[in-house]
């Protein structure tokens, strides 16, 4: 079976790579998989980019929020929008949340992070979770995730 390029957090939340850079054919395969997820709401974290034509026909929302993977801080908005967006979807959808950035390593791990802390889930707990549940995710932003929830809690 041809695997989308995607990891599983929780039962509905999901973290993975961009579906870019492949033959048409085999990006259809793998969207399809992604479809069998559930996936309902699909969160880009990459600047620069619009794969809404991808997802939109298929039913699926689309969400681009866009932050360069530069080393820099990760802007607070970039956690407030997401959590909202993503929060949103769970709470008035029965259908699941991808969650990705180019490979599924930097930015969108930070996110997933942010939504874990949102979720109750220990700030220790929620970094091992996202680490052994997704081999190419890093910890290059969690310092910005947990900034930003100290902030929101605050």
């Amino acid at each position: 079976m041809t695997q989308l390029d995607i990891s599983k957090i929780t039962p509905r939340l999901f973290l993975g790579a961009a579906p870019t850079n492949l033959d048409e054919h085999k990006r259809e395969l793998q969207l399809r998989e992604a479809f069998e997820l559930g996936i309902g709401l699909v969160v880009d974290c990459r600047k620069g980019t619009d794969d809404s034509a991808l997802w939109q026909p298929h039913g699926v929302t689309y969400l681009n929020l866009g932050v360069e993977d530069a080393g820099d801080p990760l802007p607070q908005w970039y956690f407030s929008d997401g959590i909202e967006h993503i929060h949103e979807h769970l709470a008035l959808h029965d259908s699941n949340v991808l969650v990705h950035c180019e490979f599924g390593a930097a930015r969108s791990p930070a996110l997933m992070l942010a939504v874990l802390l949102t979720d109750g889930v220990p700030l220790s707990e929620a970094q091992n979770q996202i680490l052994t549940s997704r081999d190419q995710a890093t910890s290059a932003y969690f310092a910005d995730a947990a900034e930003w929830y100290d902030w929101y809690t605050s």
